[in-house]
């Protein structure tokens, strides 16, 4: 859902990994310059893969940063879902979720195309409910993100069961 490819997040995945980058160390404003080989000695086309890692980091974390400052001057439990839905659109996640249930389609797997668009009416439901019950009741994002989560959890992914999603026709044969 981030709009970076599987070679890209593999190779951010792997430096992350590689040099145990964590928590600020996604936010500070200096580029990431640990060596992408590890401890090996660093050449030139590691610099390029280099600064294609602080590209990406800088896409992935640029939405989470907005998100970030929004929150910073929310306290109330409708500024903190209104912040929430404001990044869902931020990153597009409507979209990205109706292209995963139409891959899922194409490639027959129909359950969890189903269960792909249901997504988004849930997020949105959930936060709903949030906005209409808790309004302006002051509270931290901590304390918001465990009602959130709450809310989310009384909700269900449900499909029909393939066996009752159709006709089964058979010959009867009598024996004398």
């Amino acid at each position: 859902m981030a709009d970076v490819t599987r070679d890209e997040c593999d190779l951010l995945e792997n430096y992350v990994l590689c040099w145990g980058v964590r928590g600020s160390m996604w936010t500070r404003k200096r580029p990431w310059d640990m060596n992408v080989g590890g401890f090996s000695e660093k050449t030139e086309p590691e610099d390029d893969r280099l600064a294609r890692i602080n590209a990406l980091r800088e896409k992935i974390m640029a939405p989470f940063l907005r998100l970030k400052h929004r929150l910073s001057g929310a306290r109330a439990a409708k500024e903190h879902a209104f912040a929430l839905y404001d990044f869902m659109e931020d990153i597009q996640l409507k979209g990205r979720i109706e292209q995963r249930e139409t891959l899922l389609r194409q490639s027959g797997k129909l359950k969890q195309a189903d269960e792909y668009r249901q997504l988004w009416q849930i997020v949105c439901s959930a936060l709903e409910q949030c906005v209409y019950i808790l309004d302006s009741a002051q509270m931290d994002i901590e304390s918001f993100t465990q009602l959130f989560k709450l809310v989310l959890s009384s909700y269900s992914i449900g499909t029909i069961p393939v066996s009752l999603d159709r006709v089964t026709a058979g010959l009867i044969r009598a024996y004398a």
